[in-house]
């Protein structure tokens, strides 16, 4: 049970900072991650209203809070589009 909430725990903690849109767990994301054994790994859309490096800092401190070894891949949002249902 934990394995399943470690990585949901985690992106709604990075979805918290403003530029966040979307937080995608990789496939290595449950399993060993979740016991500390292997580093965990999510990809994490964001947009460009501030220098993507300081976007970047601002996950690194969240994430730094969760005592896990996390990668994240940080991919610019160029447009953001929504589609009417």
């Amino acid at each position: 049970m934990f394995q399943a909430t470690l990585p949901r725990d985690i992106a709604e903690q990075v979805l918290r900072v403003p530029e966040v849109v979307a937080v995608v767990p990789c496939p290595r994301a449950t399993g060993a991650a979740a016991d500390g054994e292997a580093p965990l790994e999510i990809h994490v859309r964001a947009r460009r209203d501030r220098p993507l490096p300081v976007v970047a800092a601002a996950i690194q401190a969240v994430l730094a809070e969760s005592g896990h070894r996390i990668t994240v891949r940080l991919d610019p949002v160029d447009e953001i589009v929504e589609w009417p249902l």
